[in-house]
């Protein structure tokens, strides 16, 4: 099993990784080591090749590091485009720092030490290993105490970002009105929603970043997570520069977080789109009672409209009490609200109780 092991990963190696027999068998021992990974192998027979700069080195140089695989090191060459990258970075990324700490140098690496012993062999104390020379400088951060307080929608959120350029101010925190807590040393800022603001904002970061990109935002927002408001804005804030003043430092951090909320929401909607159950309820309305993770019914809504169409339904999320709907052309009834929310069966409190009778 371990040879049929080792023969999968010098496959691998050669075929994906751009490596040639040479380097993963010698002429001298032309059977692989079994106790050694090959690429490991290849590293520790080439000690003039590493430690590798992960800021600097080509993608080829990154490849050959162990612990790295192939999107680990595409991941790295593209996010250090926008900026430096941290030892911590490439925990985020997924990269196996305990096979890979000794072949890289980045900021941010914790100090390796190694046995010193005396001549008889015997481990008389400890020393730093040398590290070679970061080829580019570690930024510093200052606190900011400023909290712009929003009234907890994507739309407040994109107003707060609108007033932070306008004003030129670069606040600390953004946060909803429902769950601050004012903090000794903060001073709250209340930023009233403006959807005029809200649509300039979001149509700039169509242009700045990209419909793909944007559209990450977005999902992210509705994972919910404490201090995603802030986690946006800093993302936001290091695509798009703030006139003559910049804008802040770049981070791989932030945007490496903000995919992977994304992803999270994504996986949540595909799932869920596939296990809602509609139950038929009064005047031919049906109604599903999800308990997704995160608030996700905006991303699926036009799915259900699409497999739905002839029909009139209501999906409610038990959870935070938000509703998806079909939506429908405004046809008034005489009480002045569209038909489908006079519809019986549709409010909370009925859709509450048909949950816990489940």
């Amino acid at each position: 099993m371990g040879r049929e092991n080792r023969l999968y990963q010098a496959d691998w190696l050669m075929r994906l990784y751009g490596y040639s027999l040479e380097e993963v068998i010698r002429p001298e021992q032309p059977y692989l080591d079994l106790q050694t990974d090959p690429k490991l192998g290849f590293a520790q027979r080439q000690p003039g090749l590493f430690p590798v700069d992960i800021n600097s080195a080509e993608y080829d140089m990154i490849l050959r590091v162990p612990g790295i695989g192939l999107r680990s090191a595409k991941r790295i060459v593209r996010l250090r485009r926008q900026g430096l990258i941290r030892y911590e970075h490439l925990r985020q990324m997924g990269v196996a720092l305990n096979r890979a700490v000794h072949f890289i140098v980045c900021p941010g690496q914790p100090v390796l030490r190694r046995a010193v012993k005396d001549k008889e062999d015997r481990p008389v104390g400890v020393a730093d290993l040398p590290r070679r020379k970061l080829s580019v400088a570690v930024p510093s951060t200052s606190d900011r105490q400023l909290v712009f307080l929003t009234d907890g929608t994507f739309e407040g959120l994109l107003t707060a970002v609108f007033e932070a350029y306008a004003g030129r101010t670069d606040p600390a925190q953004i946060r909803s009105r429902k769950v601050h807590r004012p903090g000794l040393f903060e001073e709250g800022v209340g930023i009233p929603s403006d959807a005029r603001k809200a649509a300039r904002v979001w149509q700039g970061l169509n242009r700045h970043l990209g419909s793909d990109s944007r559209s990450q935002l977005y999902q992210a927002y509705r994972t919910g997570e404490p201090e995603v408001e802030i986690l946006i804005y800093r993302s936001i804030r290091t695509a798009v520069p703030a006139g003559a003043d910049g804008g802040g430092g770049h981070d791989p951090a932030i945007r490496l977080a903000i995919e992977r909320l994304s992803q999270k929401v994504l996986r949540e909607a595909h799932r869920k789109k596939g296990l809602v159950r509609f139950s038929r309820m009064e005047n031919d309305l049906y109604l599903a009672l999800v308990n997704p993770r995160y608030d996700i019914l905006p991303l699926i809504r036009r799915h259900f409209e699409q497999r739905y169409a002839d029909q009139r339904w209501v999906i409610f999320d038990g959870d935070i009490g938000s509703t998806c709907r079909r939506r429908v052309k405004k046809h008034k009834s005489p009480s002045g609200r569209s038909i489908l929310r006079n519809c019986s069966g549709y409010s909370k409190d009925s859709c509450s109780l048909f949950w816990g009778g489940r």
